[in-house]
């Protein structure tokens, strides 16, 4: 079992993580995480498909309140997971549908009985082509992030919500994917009518002095602009594109997800 802020990574076969849940929540006994099947009066649930490991969290209050303050962490740790893997296929999608069911638990009631409900929570995992494999390595560099935020409490909020836009842009597809990662730039570092020049000097920070980045950051911003202000529906109806490729060799929906990547990742270690 690893924890990152408030989310648990379990193992299916962690028997010993599981019997730690279930003196808290005694009816997590009713569920094998190996079969993903949750046993119950009327019969039983089965998350389909099943999976390796499990997301846990905990969070007091409303049902509703307790389920979307736990998509957020989630889909926030998801997002660090996917930027720290580096991995531009994790982009690439199949035609089968998100990850998005939930199994909430309630705290022990005075009859010393758990209420279960099965249902939807966000949207956590896009339809991949390939399984995903995150190793100890990238489990570290996770990890670490957490800590730097845990530590930066002045920058804690905008890498949150980046992290947030991050996992936005994972779930969506073309104009839309590159709008949600571009706000990952504005959440890090833009500031009420300063947006632009902010986001150029935050890249050029990102990238060390990359002066070429910041150029690649200026032309972005101003694809963002053609499409936030109407100009154009379809990244391919940018009347820049073209000199974009030219002048950098790489499409601008593929530098998006390296500018927003690095500046996720990064961002607790600029002065």
């Amino acid at each position: 079992m690893q924890t990152f802020g408030n989310v648990k990574i379990i193992a299916a076969n962690d028997a010993a993580a599981w019997q730690a849940l279930a003196r808290s929540f005694p009816v997590i006994t009713r569920f094998n995480p190996l079969l993903g099947f949750f046993q119950s009066d009327g019969g039983g649930y089965r998350f389909n498909p099943t999976a390796n490991v499990w997301l846990v969290a905990e969070h007091a209050g409303t049902v509703d309140a307790a389920r979307q303050r736990a998509a957020r962490e989630m889909s926030i740790l998801i997002a660090l997971m996917f930027a720290t893997a580096k991995k531009p296929g994790h982009f690439l999608k199949s035609g089968a549908d998100p990850v998005n069911r939930v199994l909430q638990i309630s705290d022990i009631a005075a009859d010393g009985t758990n209420t279960v409900q099965f249902g939807s929570i966000v949207e956590l995992l896009p339809p991949l082509l390939h399984d995903l494999h995150f190793d100890a390595a990238i489990l570290t560099d996770v990890d670490a992030w957490f800590r730097k935020r845990a530590s930066t409490p002045s920058k804690a909020g905008r890498a949150s919500v980046a992290a947030s836009f991050y996992h936005h842009g994972l779930m969506a597809d073309d104009l839309e994917r590159f709008v949600h990662l571009f706000v990952v730039m504005d959440a890090l570092f833009g500031i009420p009518y300063q947006v632009g020049q902010k986001i150029k000097e935050g890249a050029l920070a990102v990238f060390s002095g990359d002066i070429a980045w910041e150029d690649r950051a200026t032309k972005l911003y101003n694809l963002r602009n053609a499409i936030v202000h109407g100009d154009i529906s379809a990244l391919q109806d940018w009347a820049g594109r073209d000199a974009y490729y030219s002048l950098f060799k790489a499409k601008p929906e593929n530098d998006v997800i390296t500018l927003a990547t690095t500046s996720l990742l990064r961002f607790f270690d600029i002065p």
